[in-house]
């Protein structure tokens, strides 16, 4: 009998699934190949932790939470200024607002500051910990070849938190509305004099076009 393991959270398709440790992310992953008797095991959901009272309008597709528990970063609506090979524009494919940023990253790109945003004023993300980012993707690229940097100059060059924005879950089709969060936990307070966010590749994540949304930062979950 086999017996895989699965993380929607913290789990990796690339990893085979047969220990915790090795634990796969999606349920297409992990019950490929198995058969009749075999056993897919699922991580329990974390305990639940009351935010306090958050208000709700009866068919409205929002929740409001509590003030103090998240701050917008940035919208990430336009305004990025773009590098050599990459074409910025304002997309009406959106997951909030009116647009997206778009970047459009060219085959002439290979590696470098895809894009930054200056926010006009610094930022203290002090209390806050946790990143959290609309996005989407009109093709996969490889893992790890793109990432979004909090910095502390103006220009999205000196990096004091990064996120990685792995393509993983994104459907490769033209026009793509299929937004995944990209989150992460850093652990520990994220760090003030917060003045520009930027969007670099580490390797080269070949030609794709990327859209985000709605950039936030989030206190701990408890």
């Amino acid at each position: 009998m086999t017996t895989r393991f699965l993380d929607p959270e913290g789990g990796n398709d690339a990893n085979d699934g047969l220990s915790f440790a090795n634990r796969k992310r999606t349920i297409s992953s992990a019950v490929a190949g198995l058969v009749a008797g075999d056993d897919v095991r699922v991580i329990a959901s974390r305990d639940a932790q009351s935010i306090g009272s958050a208000t709700w309008t009866d068919n409205s597709t929002s929740v409001t939470i509590p003030s103090g528990l998240v701050v917008l970063i940035d919208d990430c609506n336009s305004g990025f200024t773009v590098s050599t090979n990459v074409t910025g524009t304002n997309s009406t494919t959106r997951k909030n607002g009116s647009t997206a940023q778009q970047l459009a990253i060219a085959s002439g790109f290979t590696t470098g500051k895809v894009a930054f945003k200056a926010l006009g004023a610094p930022l203290d993300l002090t209390g806050f910990r946790h990143l959290s980012v609309w996005m989407t993707s009109d093709n996969a690229y490889p893992a790890g070849a793109l990432e979004l940097r909090l910095c502390s100059d103006s220009s999205g060059d000196t990096a004091v938190a990064t996120m990685v924005l792995d393509s993983t879950n994104f459907a490769p089709i033209s026009g793509s509305t299929n937004w995944t969060i990209r989150w992460q936990d850093f652990g520990s307070d994220l760090p003030s004099g917060i003045n520009s966010i930027a969007i670099w590749a580490v390797s080269d994540p070949r030609t794709v076009t990327i859209r985000i949304n709605n950039l936030i930062a989030a206190k701990a979950s408890t």
